[in-house]
C-alpha cells in the first residue's frame, strides 16, 4: 500500500534534480566563461531547497500568495 506513495516521491525528486540540471546544462552551452564550481554550487543549492519544499510539503503557489 505504500509503494505508490513512495514511486510519486521518487519521480517527484528525480525532477527536482533535472530542474536543477537544465539551467546549468543551457549555461554551458551559451555561456562559455561560466565555471564548473558554480555550475556544481547552484546545483547543490537548488537541489537542496527543493527538496526541502517538498518534504516541508511547500510548493511555489504557498511562496507567491505568502
Amino acid at each position: 500500500m505504500l509503494a505508490p506513495s513512495l514511486m510519486l516521491n521518487l519521480i517527484n525528486t528525480a525532477y527536482y534534480g533535472f530542474g536543477q540540471f537544465l539551467p546549468g546544462l543551457l549555461s554551458i552551452f551559451f555561456f562559455r566563461s561560466i565555471r564548473p564550481a558554480g555550475i556544481a554550487a547552484g546545483l547543490i543549492a537548488g537541489d537542496l531547497f527543493a527538496i526541502g519544499m517538498h518534504l516541508a510539503q511547500m510548493n511555489f503557489l504557498n511562496i507567491i500568495l505568502a
